[in-house]
């Protein structure tokens, strides 16, 4: 979640390092003891962020002298768009994830295949204490 606002810290300490005024002279230096806070806001209905997330690994098991060894990896790209935020809440209620690509390492294979919601829109709303997946009017596993 904080990934987010990575590039908004960033901007943030880039215009408050800047040493010049708008007519291009120099800035005085300041109250060295001055403190600001910086608020960051939470997530809001109608917030839409994108993803990237990207998984990989080895796995060694030894079983009586026999090595095998497994690869892990995985790749999703997706957007979120936030539908529903409680006031006060932490995680959003409602939102949905457009998925341009979700792939998994298939070891049969050695190759990268898509995962059953690989270019679909998944529809995620809280209902009691647990979370449901909808795609294309189905439910489907956990993302």
């Amino acid at each position: 979640m904080f990934r987010r606002y990575v590039p908004l810290v960033a901007a943030i300490g880039i215009l408050a390092g800047c040493n010049k005024n708008r007519d291009g002279t120099a800035q005085s230096e300041g109250d060295p003891n001055a403190t600001y806070t910086i608020k960051i806001r939470s997530e809001h209905a109608g917030d839409r962020t994108d993803e990237i997330e990207s998984e990989s690994g080895t796995s060694e098991t030894v079983t009586k002298g026999n090595n095998e060894k497994e690869k892990r990896d995985k790749k999703v790209e997706y957007r979120e768009e936030v539908i529903e935020m409680p006031t006060g809440a932490v995680k959003p209620t409602k939102l949905t994830r457009t998925y341009k690509v979700a792939q998994q390492f298939d070891s049969k294979t050695g190759t990268m295949k898509p995962l059953p919601y690989e270019g679909k829109t998944v529809a995620i709303e809280k209902k009691g204490a647990n979370y449901t997946f909808t795609a294309d009017g189905k439910k489907t596993r956990a993302t």
